[in-house]
């Protein structure tokens, strides 16, 4: 049977981290720090039997949180003229992060165009590497009355979907 569906799938190694991961690791061990200091100076009281094991247990959460958000891929799926953007923490925990078809997205420019600063929107995400590769694009979106600004990095293949879905509204690319 002839299949016309046309279906296509990139992942995208987030590179580093954010400025403020030393900072986050930081803090979750002071927290670790906080509960022991309290263990040790409140003993049998109340404080050192039951606060200080809970403030103990919220910092290595915390801890091992912040290190599981480092290990993040992007993923771009995108089928029949409609693109959805997740996140994969990991490699086992998925979240959707936005999903949209080609007819709500406004322009698609290069993520350096000068066009897309005279632009006005909401909010801007940023799912790529960043590693400051030169082919990035910017999506500017209109998802439930909210316009937002979405940068990818595409390789060949995703930008010739896009370019056949989106040619109207494709410039510069």
């Amino acid at each position: 049977m002839f299949n016309s569906d046309s279906f296509v799938e990139q992942v995208v190694k987030n590179g580093k981290h954010s400025k403020y991961f030393g900072l986050k690791i930081l803090l979750s061990i002071l927290t670790v720090m906080a509960g022991l200091v309290i263990m040790y100076y409140f003993g049998p009281g109340l404080l050192g039997l039951f606060v200080a094991p809970i403030i103990i247990i919220i910092g290595i959460y915390l801890f091992f949180l912040v290190l599981s958000y480092r290990e993040l891929e992007y993923e771009y799926t995108l089928t029949n003229g409609s693109i959805e953007i997740a996140g994969v923490y990991k490699k086992s925990k998925r979240k959707e992060f936005f999903h949209f078809d080609f007819d709500q997205v406004d322009m698609i420019v290069p993520a350096d165009s000068k066009r897309i600063e005279n632009e006005k929107y909401d909010r801007k995400s940023y799912f790529g590497s960043k590693q400051g590769n030169d082919n990035q694009i910017a999506m500017l979106v209109e998802i439930k009355k909210h316009r937002e600004l979405i940068i990818i990095e595409p390789n060949e293949r995703t930008l010739a979907h896009i370019k056949l879905y989106a040619r109207t509204k494709c410039s510069d690319i």
